[in-house]
């Protein structure tokens, strides 16, 4: 993975708001990205079939007709389903943040090892931040 993403600029005045500015950085990932939103989704579809399975079984049970197999167990299939398909879905969008948040730190430190030493040691309170974010490196 390389430490200095490149991206282009968007300081426009047109953008109203800066988290546009992510968005370079988020569509390097993309496929994960919308990989992850499509399998929470899904998972929220599956959990919308769960009153459909249990509406089947009450109509059943009124009707005397105790053939209750498949609402019986495609509510617990569903559940599991879910679960699985929203944890991945979860997990996939939780590593893309990861890498996003490794893209942005890598890049402010490349912007501070470019300041050079005479910028960090200077009497101003933007010189103690980067002598902060130095020392952790």
């Amino acid at each position: 993975m390389e430490s200095r993403a490149t991206t282009s600029r968007t300081d426009s005045p047109s953008d109203s708001n800066p988290l546009w500015r992510l968005v370079p950085l988020v569509h390097r990932h993309k496929w994960r990205f919308w990989g992850g939103m499509s399998l929470i989704n899904g998972g929220r579809l599956l959990e919308a079939f769960m009153p459909l399975f249990l509406k089947i079984g009450i109509d059943r049970i009124a009707a005397e007709d105790y053939r209750l197999a498949l609402p019986a167990l495609a509510i617990p299939g569903l559940m599991v389903l879910r679960y699985i398909a929203f944890n991945r879905g979860r997990r996939y969008v939780r590593e893309v943040g990861i890498a996003v948040a490794y893209e942005l730190r890598q890049r402010l430190y490349w912007h501070l090892e470019l300041q050079g030493p005479r910028a960090s040691f200077m009497p101003t309170p933007s010189s103690a931040c980067c002598r902060k974010a130095m020392t952790r490196c």
